[in-house]
């Protein structure tokens, strides 16, 4: 790959993601049904041809934004992995990233009407594709806990699975998002804290 290609690749990146932000913002802001191209292309600061010729239209836009979010969650949990050595702060890191990413996006799935169905199953169906992912990191999450003493031996799948749920669950509770983290975080802490106490 030339230089005058590598530069063309860094630019259409750059130009899909300030896309994919403004197309956040505009579905936050309006949800999906009165949103429009137009209002997208306005935050984006770019002509509406633009976005079609990058996205087709506003449903493919919509689940653009879902599988960036979903991408860039699962960044914030390997980083969190990577960086935290302590079993408690990494799961604790890996919920508070968790809890805002659903609620934001399921705030978008609330919006949808009757007639955007299509887009819900949509919606869900990338979610279900993505789940196992995120469901992987935090069981792994949760094994080096059990590892380093901070948790007691629990099947880690299962409690994943749980974390995901009481998220999800969480997110749509109408509560800031450190309340649902921190009410969330308590209550896995109390059954997973090691009978020793220690937070190696």
């Amino acid at each position: 790959m030339d230089g005058q290609t590598q530069t063309d690749e860094r630019w259409r990146a750059m130009r899909r993601q300030r896309i994919l932000e403004a197309a956040r913002m505009v579905f936050a802001r309006a949800g999906f049904d009165a949103a429009s191209m137009d209002d997208i292309a306005f935050e984006a600061g770019m002509g509406k041809p633009t976005l079609y010729r990058y996205y087709g239209g506003k449903e493919k836009l919509f689940d653009a934004v879902f599988i960036d979010a979903l991408d860039r969650l699962e960044e914030a949990l390997d980083d969190a992995a990577a960086r935290e050595p302590n079993g408690t702060e990494r799961l604790r890191m890996m919920i508070a990233a968790i809890v805002p990413s659903f609620r934001e996006h399921l705030a978008s799935l609330r919006t949808l009407s009757g007639n955007a169905a299509g887009v819900e199953r949509g919606q869900r169906s990338i979610f279900r594709r993505r789940r196992e992912g995120l469901e992987t990191r935090l069981s792994n999450a949760i094994a080096y806990g059990i590892e380093t003493r901070a948790f007691r031996a629990i099947d880690t799948r299962m409690t994943a699975k749980f974390v995901i749920g009481m998220a999800w669950s969480g997110s749509v509770a109408g509560r800031p998002d450190e309340d649902v983290s921190t009410a969330l975080c308590d209550l896995l802490f109390s059954g997973l804290s090691s009978p020793e106490g220690s937070r190696t």
